[in-house]
């Protein structure tokens, strides 16, 4: 489970059990670490619930109420200013109203994600002048009140936390005032939530005892069950649901993956912690000659960064502090607070509770309000805990007076020098500790560089002295100084990473975000590679390449067919509309870049095979549009990928090809003409155009014959693909999840890709497990995937009735009543999608549908009945029983498998099946079932179209393609038999 060691054993180019299964557990591993990663904000706000309850404050019940101190366990909370906190049930108390006075209150609601609803008080729309709030179920559709500022939340739980600045009258002012707040439902105005003030009791509301446990698993498939499904999400919710984490389902993991899944926490815990203290990039410091960071690295509470989601800052923020607000993050003079973090003294090494250490601070600090240092233990990352009791110092609490150099003085150590003993806080030996400055209502200095506080400066070299607090209450909610895992050991020095230790992390990490990156960016790169290879052949964007003697082995192609007349185009839609005139008795579909399905067009689009005009729409084009006349698509990439077939008329092909070089045409939409009525341009809803002729006409390229290559590379030249991808087409086009991934290894829309040495050779280490990855899930899927179409038992499977064309559900069920949809667990299929992209091009509901004798269907076998892979130098063969449930006719054809493309023998074309072009068809028995031999001689006495020829030394696997498919099929009373190995194996 290394991924920098890992290399899968093949044999004949597929992996061996062995190899399957190491990669198996690595490729686990790294999807359990990305979820331990993107989960924990979700987890860390079910932690909070849990100290609620536990402190005996229900769920929508009552309002917890806290004047914070050491002993109050939670990340970053402080002691400058009382909290009220409230678990809002809206399933219970349904809309919520949050009744707040005037005055000076800070707050805001977090759904159960950790996401920003809105803030409330002096950063929210009441400015501090109080307001009426209503807080709604996502569901709700009823009457909603003019008079309330309203907002909804995506989650049935939401957290209200919100403070209230102390003044000339105290902490205790403040408290009053939080009392002061009303919460109740909105049906129910005479039963406000109760009080519960908890500031005497221990309360612990950090996830500390299930972030490195199992049970950080369970509380997160807990949430998973009562809340509902997030669009947004999706890519995430598939990889919980690969892991076995599935709503709906229970949570149940076998050995292996416990032990996963608990590798994972400390793996993901160590990675976040780098990202927290250790995180190096170049907009962390707030002064460049100073240790001080930034704590928040975005101005989106949802850490929103342009095209991607700033993972880094998000792990960042989560691995240390609990809510989200604008306010927090803003980097403005005026209302809200700033914060920085100081982990390091001058000389750049780690806070350390052992030593002394001095922190010179300017005075006046340029606040409006006030401002605070406080000081948090590195392993639970809440308040430091000594005999004490103190971890803030505070201009509300005590003034500070400046020295002869106008600074104040503060101090952090065991003991408390000579004469700091008012502005000092107690840190506890063997434990490291960092430092939050706090400025409220921050002012122009405090940004543009006129004040900045000194680093702390270590003023002692007395030696550590023995902890105070017990080894087993620390080793409960700590890191160990020294982790054996699954990359090696990893060192700590109080929780802070060693640098060995946050240098080897990053490189796991970047391994990971490569890989994920692979695996999530295959089916851009595989579109881009089949441009490309357009391009390498003279086929611009809107010419059409045409196999009119049908497609054969010299073509690489991802599982092409010699069967129909193949016709692809790769449309260019980034200067406006295109227009597509499509012939009669043709079947095709348009993808976008990222292989998303755009439409059908032909026999499953809407001409129903009869041809006619569609007019492909860029999603972002503002411009008018036709009143009708076309069939119109909308696409979120600039360019697009139009695969077409038509069929052989009397095993002839020329009358398809002639028909497409005669009625297929491609040209720009011009405004105002066909389509447009002149009434609309009176109307002013568009221009009136001249009805001219084409600006050109449609260029074709024959393919038949043609040497070319279309195959996505294996190489560190993907992610040079990938990047082309991503600069080519508009950001908005662009998934967020794999965007972050993307960017994270330095591919960004509107930058230049250029990884330096270090990155390199983790993209390169990385894009060997990558595919190898996706060549297991493509060739050796678990049984657990459901692949198999009739079961244990038999190889043949077909990934797509799975999760059907969007890889989120099957496809429905076609009865007596109509279509049944089926449900959807709310997760992505994606080793379903892995597979379908790492064999094939082309995505739409025809090539999965339950639908009788329309589209086609596909199942595919890579291992004889004994389960061993086939070899090229043996003879096998294949028994179709009678009555072969496809309407228009069937196929096999064989595949290389390394170029997963046709393979190539003296045959030229590897196929056998019902045509007689453009090989003979198969010959049936007196029975009317047909057997078809794969050898690399023809047997005796076998028809020439029963065999396909294989080459010694290599290995292949095949495809049955059924087209207009029957009941039969669907309901499996018809199935192949197994592929049958009926000679001795011949070494290679």
């Amino acid at each position: 489970m290394d991924p920098h060691t890992a290399r899968p054993e093949l044999e004949h180019e597929y992996p061996t059990s062995d190899g399957a299964r190491s990669v198996y557990d690595d490729q686990d591993l790294q999807r359990a670490v990305q979820a331990y990663r993107f989960f924990y904000p979700t987890v860390s706000m079910e932690a909070i619930f849990h100290g609620n309850r536990q402190a005996g404050v229900e769920d929508g019940k009552a309002i917890m109420m806290l004047a914070a101190g050491p002993r109050h366990v939670g990340f970053t909370v402080n002691s400058d200013t009382p909290y009220a906190a409230c678990v809002l049930d809206l399933q219970s108390m349904g809309p919520t109203v949050i009744d707040l006075p005037p005055g000076p209150y800070v707050g805001m609601v977090d759904d159960h994600d950790h996401r920003w609803i809105g803030d409330i008080g002096i950063p929210g729309p009441d400015r501090g002048e109080g307001g009426r709030y209503l807080l709604l179920p996502l569901d709700y559709a009823g009457e909603i009140p003019r008079d309330h500022l309203v907002a909804r939340s995506p989650t049935r739980r939401a957290l209200l936390g919100l403070r209230a600045i102390p003044g000339e009258s105290g902490t205790e002012g403040a408290m009053e005032a939080l009392r002061r707040v009303k919460i109740h439902p909105y049906a129910r105005p005479d039963a406000p939530l109760g009080v519960i003030d908890v500031s005497d009791r221990d309360i612990d509301t950090s996830p500390l005892r299930w972030e490195n446990e199992l049970e950080y698993w369970r509380r997160l498939h807990a949430v998973l069950e009562q809340e509902p499904p997030r669009e947004e999400f999706r890519p995430m919710y598939g990889l919980l649901a690969a892991l076995g984490i599935e709503r709906g389902r229970p949570f149940a993991p076998d050995r292996r993956m416990k032990r996963i899944l608990e590798l994972a926490t400390e793996v993901g815990l160590d990675q976040m912690r780098v990202e927290g203290f250790a995180a190096g990039r170049p907009d962390l410091l707030v002064w460049p000659d100073r240790r001080w960071e930034w704590i928040g690295l975005t101005a989106d509470p949802d850490f929103e960064s342009g095209s991607h989601l700033d993972l880094q800052a998000r792990d960042r923020w989560f691995v240390q502090a609990i809510g989200a607000s604008p306010a927090m993050f803003r980097r403005a003079p005026g209302g809200g607070s700033i914060y920085f973090l100081g982990a390091r003294d001058d000389s750049g090494e780690y806070l350390d509770g052992g030593h002394t250490y001095e922190l010179r601070v300017p005075l006046p600090v340029p606040a409006q309000l006030f401002w605070s240092v406080t000081a948090y233990d590195s392993k639970t990352r809440s308040q430091v805990r000594a005999p004490q009791d103190r971890a803030v110092l505070s201009s509300l609490q005590r003034t500070f007076e400046p020295g002869p150099d106008g600074f104040a003085r503060l101090h952090f150590g065991p003991t408390a020098p000579p004469g700091g003993e008012r502005a000092w806080i107690q840190t506890t030996p063997d434990t490291g500790f960092f430092l939050y400055m706090r400025i409220y209502g921050p002012e122009p200095a405090a940004f543009d560089g006129s004040w900045k506080p000194g680093d702390p400066t270590r003023i002692d070299r007395a030696p550590a002295r023995a902890r105070t607090i017990s080894p087993a209450t620390l080793r409960s909610i700590s890191t160990p100084d020294s982790i054996e895992s699954a990359i090696g050991t990893l060192r700590f020095h109080d929780g802070i990473p060693r640098t060995e230790t946050a240098a080897r992390l990053y490189d796991h990490l970047d391994s990971v975000h490569a890989q994920n990156a692979y695996l999530n960016g295959l089916q851009a790169v595989s579109t881009y590679a089949i441009r490309q290879g357009l391009f390498d052949v003279g086929v611009r964007d809107n010419d059409v390449l045409v196999f009119s003697r049908l497609m054969d082995s010299q073509s690489l192609f991802l599982t092409a067919n010699c069967d129909t007349v193949y016709f692809i185009s790769m449309l260019d839609v980034s200067a406006g509309p295109l227009v597509l005139e499509l012939p009669a008795r043709t079947l095709g579909v348009i993808d976008d870049m990222w292989f998303r399905w755009v439409g059908d067009v032909g026999t499953s689009g809407p001409d129903r095979g009869e041809g006619g005009r569609y007019l492909i729409v860029p999603e972002r084009y503002a411009g008018p549009l036709p009143e009708g006349g076309f069939y119109v698509l909308r696409s979120k990439t600039d360019h697009l990928l139009l695969l077409g077939r038509a069929f052989l008329e009397d095993d002839d092909p020329a009358p398809a090809a002639a028909r497409i070089r005669r009625d297929l045409k491609i040209q720009p939409y011009v405004a105002g003409t066909i389509g447009s009525s002149i009434g609309a341009y009176l109307r002013s809803e568009g221009p009136l155009g001249a009805l001219a002729a084409p600006a050109r006409p449609t260029r074709f390229v024959e393919g038949t014959g043609l040497v070319m290559s279309t195959i996505p590379p294996n190489d560190e030249s993907f992610f040079e693909m990938l990047d082309a991808v991503v600069q080519l087409e508009p950001a908005e086009a662009l998934d967020p999840e794999i965007a972050g991934h993307a960017a994270a290894i330095g591919i960004v829309k509107g930058r230049r890709f250029r990884p330096d040495k270090r990155l390199q050779r983790i993209l390169s280490e990385a894009i060997v497990i990558a595919n190898a990855t996706a060549r297991t899930i493509a060739v050796r899927p678990r049984a657990s995937e459901g692949f198999g179409y009739y079961g244990e038992g038999s190889a043949w499977s077909n990934p797509l009735f799975v999760g059907g064309y969007e890889f989120l559900r099957p496809p429905p069920r076609i009865t007596s009543d109509g279509v049944e949809q089926l449900p959807s667990s709310g997760a992505r299929a994606l080793a379903s999608r892995t597979q379908m992209f790492y064999l094939a091009t082309g995505i739409t509901p025809a090539m999965c549908m339950r639908l009788e004798n329309v589209g086609s269907q596909y199942l595919g076998a890579f291992y004889d009945a004994d389960g061993d892979p086939f070899d090229g130098a043996s003879t096998y063969e294949l028994t179709l029983p009678p009555g072969i449930p496809a309407g228009l006719f069937w196929s096999l054809t064989l595949y290389d498998n390394q170029t997963r493309s046709m393979l190539q023998t003296p045959q030229r074309f590897p196929r056998a099946g019902s045509q007689a072009y453009p090989t003979p068809a198969a010959v049936a028995r007196e029975d009317g079932s047909i057997t078809v031999f794969f050898a690399p001689e023809r047997p005796h006495g076998v028809p020439e179209g029963n065999w396909i020829q294989t080459v010694p030394g290599k290995g292949w696997f095949v495809l049955l393609r059924l087209y207009s498919p029957l009941r039969a099929f669907f309901d499996k009373t018809w199935r192949p038999g197994e592929i049958r190995h009926t000679t001795p194996r011949v070494s290679a």
